[in-house]
């Protein structure tokens, strides 16, 4: 038993030795920070798992988030696309009628166009621009590419046109090849008819039409349409001519009111 004792003791004196001169060389002995070293493997282990599961996830969020914010650049410029090409179409309109201006002598005002009616839609629209501007009624309306109407009605701020497609419109027409004047008549369709040509007349398709000025109501010279068809009848003393207008009302935004006095 004494000399287990004495085994055990010289096992002890070994270790402290041993223990001062490790640390005499390497300083303090601190067995806790050799036990930290696995937990800290075990962590960056996880850390690097995680990394590799979840990136997928964090580039498909990354790229989800970046399409979102592409779509949403892309309609804006779209947008501002959409607003460029009708501020350039605007613009052509505009100058054209400022053209248009220049070259009229009997011209009295500008106008948009600020309303249809629903159930008039080839017949009559409104115009922004009234008696405070010279407007009166039948006074012409027109385009730079042709005659649209006649002002059936004008208020301070705002007048209506009656459009040469309504069913009681009808106006003094010349062929401009042939000579020949006519009554061009709505039909409540694009589409307007040339009347009392007579089936002598050799009036052929595409031919162009300007008003006469003999109805003393449309100034004479104004462009009105072309000839889409001529038909003889089999019996009738007239030909049946389809016109296509040059300038389509449902199309029409701007117009100049131009008046008759000084032609």
């Amino acid at each position: 038993m004494l000399k287990k004792h004495h085994t055990l003791f010289l096992f002890y004196v070994f270790f402290l030795i041993s223990l001062m001169t490790y640390q005499s060389f390497r300083g303090p002995f601190r067995p806790i920070l050799y036990l930290r070293y696995p937990l800290f493997l075990v962590n960056d282990v996880i850390d690097t798992a995680v990394s590799i599961v979840s990136k997928p996830f964090v580039l498909l969020f990354t790229i989800e988030g970046e399409n979102v914010r592409l779509r949403s650049e892309l309609n804006r410029l779209l947008l501002k696309e959409q607003q460029y090409d009708e501020a350039i179409n605007e613009n052509k309109r505009l100058s054209s009628l400022l053209t248009l201006k220049d070259e009229t002598i009997n011209y009295v005002s500008a106008a948009r166009v600020i309303a249809r009616q629903p159930d008039k839609w080839y017949h009559q629209m409104v115009l922004d621009s009234g008696t405070k501007t010279g407007v009166k009624k039948d006074m012409a309306a027109r385009t730079d590419r042709g005659l649209i109407g006649k002002i059936i009605s004008a208020e301070s701020n705002y007048s209506t046109v009656l459009l040469l497609t309504d069913v009681y419109s009808s106006v003094a027409v010349r062929l401009e090849d042939n000579r020949t004047e006519a009554v061009l008549s709505g039909t409540g369709s694009e589409l307007c008819l040339l009347k009392y040509i007579p089936v002598s007349e050799d009036v052929k398709v595409g031919e162009s039409l300007v008003t006469s000025g003999t109805d003393n109501l449309f100034p004479a010279g104004i462009p009105v349409g072309r000839v889409l068809s001529v038909e003889r009848a089999t019996s009738g003393m007239f030909l049946e001519i389809k016109v296509e207008l040059f300038a389509q009302p449902t199309k029409t935004e701007e117009v100049i009111i131009v008046s008759r006095e000084g032609t």
